[in-house]
This record gives structure tokens, sequence and C-alpha cells, in this order.
């Protein structure tokens, strides 16, 4: 489900026209007869905000970590 509202957090940061509330439903494995779990996030929802602000940290994190292209140019 992370990954899910990852997402479409990044859906809704590139179309104006997707947005919250992000609404979802969980079922058990092989079983549709009925949800066990049900929860609506708005635009500020905790939930939503940390998962947010997580991944934006983590992404920038892993590009600084990238090797330079310094070392291609100095191979010229």
């Amino acid at each position: 489900m992370r990954c899910g509202l990852l997402s479409i957090d990044s859906t809704m940061r590139s179309n104006a026209t997707v947005g919250p509330p992000l609404e979802c439903l969980f079922y058990r494995n092989d079983s549709l007869d009925g949800f066990q779990h049900y929860i609506k996030l708005e635009e500020n929802h905790p939930y939503l905000t940390r998962i947010r602000q997580t991944w934006d940290e983590s992404i920038r994190s892993a590009f600084q970590q990238l090797p330079s292209l310094t070392e291609v140019f100095e191979a010229d």
C-alpha cells in the first residue's frame, strides 16, 4: 500500500486533476467478503505528510550519493 500511496502522490504533484481525498480499502488475502480497514486521507493527513516528507528526503539523499560526472570527463 505504501508504494501505491507514493505513486498516487507523484501523480497528484504532476497532474492537477488528481487529488485528495485518497480513499483506501484493505482486504484480507483471498477474501472479498468485506474489507478489514478503510482509511480516507485528506491533503494534510499526518500519515500522508510523513510518507511524502520521508520519500522526498530519501530521494534527495540517494541523488547526492550518485557518482559524480567528473569521473566521466576526466577519462577523456
